[in-house]
C-alpha cells in the first residue's frame, strides 16, 4: 500500500492506526518460506511441482529477508529435486550464510558465481570452494589472489588442481604467500629458477640444492649474454668483481672475532647492499649456508670465511657441518652468489630496501623477478654503481683503466 494515498489521520488513535499500516510487512514476507517448507516436506515432486516452486523461488527470493533466505537454503539444500535457478540464486547470495551451505554441497553452480564469492569471501567460505570437486581455473585464480593463509594451503593441497600460469602469476604475485608457501609452489613446479633464487631463505634444503644449480646456470647465461652484446665492458667488470673490498672483509671479521652480531650484521648489510633486516636473516640462517653465499658474494677470501664460520657459527655446529659450509664457499662461482644475494634484495619488500642499495641489474618487468624465463635475450638496464666497491657493486672503468695504466 502505498502511504501517499493514505487519507489524512487525526487524533492519537488514528496515528497508531497508520503507523501500523506503514510498519506491515510486505506481501511476499514468509510466502516463500512457507513454501520451501512445504517443498522439502514431501520426498517426491512431480515435474509440474517443482517447475511451480521454481518460478516462486525465482520471483521472491530477491526480496526475502536474510533470516528467512538462510532457512532456505538449509532446508532445500538437502532436497534431491530442488530446482536448480534456486540453488543458483541462493548460492550467489551476498550473505555468506545463506550461500555457505549450497556452495559446500551443490555440483554444478555456475562457474561466475564461483569467482565472484571467491572475491567477495569471506576467508570460511574461500575454504569451501577451495574444497570444490568442480572448481575451475578463473575460480581458482580468483582464490589464489583474495585467498587468505588456509585457503592457499587448501589450494595446494589438491592433486587434480591444474595450475595454470594466471594462477601461478597470482601467487608469485604475493610475496607473504610466496614466503610462506615456497617449499609447496615449488613442489608443484610454480616456482621458476628465478623465483627458487629469490625464495632461497624460505626453502628446504633439497629445494636450495636446486635455487643453487638454478643461480649457476642463470649466471652462465648472463655472462655468454654480456659477451655477445657490442661494446659491453665483461672483462673490465669480471676483473672489478674479483677483488674484495679490504673494509668490509675486515669490519666482518673483527665483528666476528668479538662476538658482536650487531656490527656483523651491519658490515653484512653495508657490503651487500642489503637491508639490515635481511642480512640478519642471512646471518642467523640456521644451516649457515646463506652466510657462505653471502661471504662468497662479497669475495671474502676462503682463510677469513673459515674464521668467520668458526666465530659466528662454531656455538652451535659441529666441525663436520663447518666444513660443509666451506666446501660450499669455495666451490660456489662468486657470479652464482652474486645473483643469489641479488635476487634476495629484489624479493625484499620495498619498504626495508636501504635508500643507497643499488642491484647489479633490474628487470623490466616486474613479474619476471619471480616468475621469468631464463630467456637470455630479456631486457635488462644497468642501475647506477657506487663509486666505492664491494664484491656486489663495481668500480667505473675510469679507475681499472687508471689502475691498469
Amino acid at each position: 500500500m502505498n502511504p501517499k494515498s493514505l487519507p489524512p489521520l487525526s487524533g492519537s488513535g488514528n496515528r497508531s492506526r497508520r503507523k501500523m499500516v506503514l510498519q506491515s510487512p510486505a506481501p511476499s514476507e514468509g510466502v516463500l518460506l512457507s513454501a520451501a517448507k512445504l517443498f522439502a516436506g514431501r520426498a517426491r515432486h512431480d515435474a509440474q511441482e517443482c517447475r511451480i516452486f521454481a518460478e516462486l523461488g525465482v520471483s521472491l527470493l530477491p526480496d526475502t529477508v536474510r533470516a528467512e533466505r538462510r532457512q532456505i537454503a538449509m532446508m532445500l539444500v538437502r532436497h534431491p529435486q530442488t530446482p536448480m535457478p534456486v540453488l543458483q540464486l541462493l548460492a550467489a547470495d551476498a550473505d555468506p550464510l545463506t550461500a555457505y551451505p549450497v556452495l559446500k554441497n551443490t555440483p554444478g553452480i555456475a562457474p561466475q558465481t564461483l569467482v565472484r564469492q571467491a572475491e567477495r569471501g569471506p576467508d570460511s567460505l574461500r575454504k569451501i570452494l577451495a574444497q570444490r570437486v568442480d572448481l575451475p581455473p578463473e575460480a581458482a585464480k580468483a582464490l589464489a589472489v583474495h585467498g587468505g593463509a588456509e585457503v592457499i594451503s587448501l589450494l595446494l593441497a589438491r592433486d587434480d588442481l591444474v595450475v595454470t600460469d594466471a594462477i601461478a602469476d597470482a601467487l608469485l604475485a604475493r610475496p607473504a604467500i610466496v614466503s610462506e608457501f615456497g617449499i609447496k609452489l615449488a613442489a608443484k613446479g610454480i616456482m621458476s629458477p628465478q623465483a627458487l633464487m629469490a625464495q632461497y631463505l624460505t626453502l628446504d634444503a633439497p629445494l636450495r640444492t636446486k635455487a643453487l644449480a638454478a643461480a649457476e646456470m642463470e649466471a652462465l647465461v648472463e655472462t655468454a649474454t654480456a659477451m655477445q652484446i657490442p661494446g659491453q665492458p665483461a672483462s673490465n667488470r669480471a676483473r672489478a668483481a674479483l677483488r674484495c673490498d679490504p673494509a668490509i672483509s675486515s669490519a666482518l671479521e673483527n665483528a666476528a672475532l668479538h662476538s658482536d652480531h650487531r656490527q656483523f650484521d651491519a658490515a653484512l648489510a653495508k657490503g651487500l647492499s642489503l637491508p639490515r633486516a635481511l642480512a640478519t636473516e642471512v646471518s642467523q640462517d640456521p644451516g649457515g649456508d646463506a652466510l657462505a653465499i653471502a661471504l662468497k658474494a662479497l669475495n671474502i677470501s676462503e682463510a677469513v670465511a673459515g674464521n668467520i664460520f668458526v666465530r659466528q657459527l662454531g656455538s652451535r655446529m659441529g666441525l663436520e657441518q663447518i666444513r660443509g659450509l666451506m666446501r660450499l664457499h669455495a666451490r660456489l662461482s662468486l657470479s652464482a652468489a652474486q645473483m643469489l644475494v641479488r635476487s634476495w634484495s629484489q624479493a625484499a619488500p620495498a619498504s626495508t630496501q636501504p635508500a643507497h642499495h643499488a642491484a647489479l641489474t633490474t628487470e623490466t618487468d616486474g613479474k619476471a623477478r619471480l616468475r621469468g624465463t631464463s630467456d637470455p635475450n630479456r631486457t635488462q638496464t644497468t642501475a647506477p654503481r657506487p663509486q666505492t666497491g664491494t664484491g656486489l657493486t663495481v668500480q667505473r672503468q675510469t679507475e681499472t683503466g687508471k689502475r691498469s695504466a
